[in-house]
């Protein structure tokens, strides 16, 4: 019986998701099994609200920063 699987990887810095990516790429090979991808997904942007003071003195200014998640998907 045939069996699939699919792994979503998700990080903030794409240097971790393409080391994680080879390591499972190694594995596969040892194991004989059939891998497709990685395949990117589009990269989602996070606003972060965060304030604009550090010491909280003066008006509630508020400011939203970004924050980039991406993500791959290995189908096993």
């Amino acid at each position: 019986m045939v069996s699939k699987a699919r792994i979503r990887l998700s990080s903030t810095d794409p240097q971790d998701i393409n080391t994680i990516c080879a390591e499972i790429r190694e594995i596969a090979d040892k194991t004989g099994v059939k891998l497709k991808g990685p395949i990117p997904l589009p990269t989602k942007r996070l606003m972060v609200p965060t304030r604009k003071s550090p010491a909280g003195q003066g008006t509630n200014t508020r400011i939203r920063a970004p924050d980039d998640v991406f993500i791959e998907i290995e189908l096993l």
